[in-house]
């Protein structure tokens, strides 16, 4: 029987799935609520493979694991800048993502899109302090606006066919053709959407090539009252770029549920302690600005999702068959998640 070692254990929400499945899948495994570290690496020794969150794995990392007999390691996000893919390649280290259904992260996206361009964030200040005044509140209809989608992988299309109700003017760019997204939006380079898209939402992979995708130059040609949404990752997006273009007005407001550097804290209950983040309170001292803490993937639907998509990817690699979403075998032909 293969057998998996589960760190940052959620006993809340994750447990209850990973008990009903590893059953059904007819997998053994063991777990901690700690992030995994060269403290607690040999909690998964005899174990075949672990699996993880977002928590960095290093060369060194990794090469422990490899020396108690992990033969993989699953992340259970879509994402996985936390993991040195090229030091797996080179050393053997299976690695593996999941996917999930996009309704949530989809839904949350447009929620940011509502929240800002309804001065959300403005009007619960003012409403806390009993000052009920209108002036200064004026929010957009999202049917008015003109909604750009950069990245039209699963997220980047579900994102489109929910904007599809409420009657606004869509738009994409995407590297490689989408007849999918060609049915709910226009296709345009990425320079003619940031000229003309009211909001610009950001669904790409994070990897050398999106790395501050968004930087000073892009925020230029945007429209100064525009706002970004991001929900994909937090290094895509240059934060210190976006903080000069917010305070100098060259955009009008973002929606941001992930920031450059989070994993050290995200997730974790910070309060009564510093946290080092350089941009943390810059965001949120805007009124033009909300901020959440990478919660778009948060609904029931995907958190069973990538409990079971880590362990159907391990059942596999035990039994010796193709193993899904590995990401040594991951291609370059599109952008989108």
């Amino acid at each position: 029987m293969t057998r998996f070692f589960v760190y940052n254990m959620r006993m809340f929400d994750e447990k209850v799935f990973f008990d009903r499945y590893a059953k059904e899948l007819g997998l053994e495994f063991g777990y901690t609520e700690e992030p995994p570290s060269m403290d607690n690496y040999r909690l998964a020794e005899g174990y075949d493979a672990i699996s993880i969150i977002t928590s960095k794995i290093d060369p060194e990392l990794m090469d422990a694991f490899r020396s108690v007999g992990v033969r993989m390691i699953g992340t259970r996000t879509i994402g996985f800048d936390h993991i040195d893919i090229a030091h797996a390649k080179e050393t053997g280290m299976i690695v593996t993502n999941v996917t999930y259904e996009p309704i949530g992260v989809a839904e949350y996206t447009v929620l940011l899109m509502l929240m800002v361009s309804r001065n959300i964030k403005k009007i619960e200040a003012r409403n806390l302090a009993n000052d009920f005044r209108l002036n200064g509140m004026l929010g957009r209809s999202l049917g008015e606006l003109k909604v750009g989608i950069v990245g039209t992988g699963r997220i980047g299309l579900k994102v489109l066919e929910t904007l599809s109700g409420f009657g606004c003017e869509t738009y994409y760019c995407n590297r490689s053709p989408s007849p999918a997204a060609d049915k709910l939006a226009h296709r345009v380079g990425f320079d003619e959407l940031l000229e003309t898209c009211d909001i610009v939402s950001i669904h790409v992979e994070l990897n050398g090539e999106t790395y501050h995708m968004f930087n000073s130059s892009v925020f230029e040609k945007m429209k100064d009252d525009a706002v970004l949404i991001n929900t994909a990752r937090g290094a895509i997006v240059d934060t210190e770029a976006l903080i000069e273009a917010l305070e100098s007005g060259s955009i009008g407001g973002a929606g941001i549920d992930v920031v450059e550097d989070e994993f050290s804290f995200y997730y974790y209950d910070c309060s009564g302690t510093e946290i080092s983040n350089p941009y943390m309170e810059r965001l949120r001292a805007m009124d033009n600005v909300v901020l959440t803490h990478h919660m778009a993937f948060y609904c029931e639907t995907s958190v069973r999702g990538m409990a079971v998509g880590c362990m159907e990817a391990i059942k596999a690699m035990g039994e010796g068959k193709d193993i899904p979403h590995r990401l040594a075998r991951i291609g370059t032909g599109s952008w989108g998640m």
